[in-house]
């Protein structure tokens, strides 16, 4: 793969987090949280949840965050 096949994907990430996360997903985060009943030291999965949003919400919220690859 070019340098140019992989910077586009990453320009459309960034495009998308910069632009639509705020106006459309990122007000969301709250409300879903607070609907889930997101606390301190509770432990929440982000399963291929989109942007991350919400899982930066939890993390927030629970006072940590812990990442793991498989």
């Amino acid at each position: 793969m070019t340098e140019e096949t992989l910077r586009a994907p990453i320009e459309a990430a960034s495009v998308y987090e910069a632009l639509f996360v705020p106006a459309l997903f990122g007000p969301w985060a709250p409300t879903v949280a607070n609907s889930a009943r997101i606390r301190p030291g509770q432990r929440v999965l982000d399963v291929a949840c989109g942007t991350g949003v919400l899982a930066r919400e939890a993390a927030l919220r629970v006072g940590r965050l812990v990442t793991s690859r498989v």
